[in-house]
């Protein structure tokens, strides 16, 4: 994949707050994080269990392992269910109740979260999580901080257009596609691909006959083995940076999903929202170090200093 520079230098964002190592006070210094398979990983306590958080922002909660759920049994608390919706789909899962967790040096306690198949970390941190800060995630040197709001003020700097999906709420991004088509993605720092599109919105063009195609398989939260066909855009823009033969991947034929599916009466959401038609995640956003306030709905978009 190809990136083409923009025509102006990007001004590179600069910290001012005191650089403290508790993640309540303005800034926190950079900490390391592992990527494995797209996925960021940082290292977590989970009820006193040394593990793994996954940081989501494609994701509405938090998340909490069954495997966890299991080693502990009674020893954590249930408090209900809830509908979890997917890519492939909608379930109904367990929520649990005031875990105790460690992270960043700091002991906390999350009050609710889902029990659900993550695959591998313990811990999934989703938009709860990503509202909370201004986080910046430094791909290619794999590493992250966070940020009050006073100390790091992205109006300034922001140079992507972000907004909330009416569907879910969660953070949407504009982009351009083959320099044709304007369209809305879901921010998904849970999605180790680069584009996921409704197979629905990519059958009104021409892409697939262009380049061709391959079958693969993908999961999600609800579904382990889900059919998905995969093709390369010739061009992507986002922000002020342009990309070149970006893999794209959409359902399967035959394969149900809910990407691009809008909102319904009785589904909560956000009214003035946009309608998104797939996900945006790692493949494109590993090139970038990337400065989110999600609450605020700021995105900035930088390259790594040499």
């Amino acid at each position: 994949m190809d990136i083409k520079p923009p025509i102006l230098l990007l001004i590179f964002v600069v910290l001012l707050g005191a650089v403290v190592t508790n993640i309540w006070a303005a800034s926190t210094t950079w900490v390391p994080f592992q990527l494995n398979n797209g996925h960021i990983i940082i290292p977590a306590i989970v009820n006193g269990l040394e593990g793994e958080a996954m940081l989501d922002s494609g994701a509405t909660g938090n998340m909490i392992s069954t495997s966890v759920v299991e080693h502990f049994g009674e020893g954590l608390s249930k408090v209900g269910t809830v509908q979890v919706r997917g890519v492939f789909g909608v379930q109904e899962l367990d929520r649990i109740s005031r875990v105790p967790v460690e992270m960043f040096g700091e002991e906390f306690h999350i009050k609710n979260l889902i029990a659900g198949h993550l695959g591998g970390p313990e811990l999934l941190l989703g938009l709860g999580f990503f509202d909370k800060f201004v986080v910046q995630l430094d791909y290619p040197n794999q590493r992250m901080r966070l940020h009050d709001r006073k100390s790091l003020d992205l109006k300034k700097y922001a140079n992507v257009p972000l907004s909330r999906e009416k569907s879910s709420n969660l953070p949407v991004v504009k982009v351009m596609l083959d320099n044709e088509k304007e369209v809305w993605l879901i921010f998904d720092t849970g999605n180790s691909g680069g584009l996921m599109l409704s197979r629905k919105f990519v059958e009104q063009y021409d892409w697939l006959e262009r380049s061709g195609s391959d079958i693969s398989y993908s999961s999600g939260v609800n579904v382990k083995n889900a059919q998905t066909e995969s093709f390369f855009m010739a061009d992507f823009k986002i922000g002020p940076y342009e990309m070149e033969n970006v893999r794209v991947s959409i359902p399967g034929e035959g394969q149900s999903s809910l990407l691009g599916r809008k909102r319904g009466a009785g589904q909560r959401g956000v009214k003035r929202g946009k309608n998104s038609v797939g996900l945006l995640g790692y493949d494109v956003l590993k090139h970038f170090v990337v400065s989110i306030d999600f609450r605020n709905n700021l995105l900035h978009l930088g390259l790594p200093e040499e």
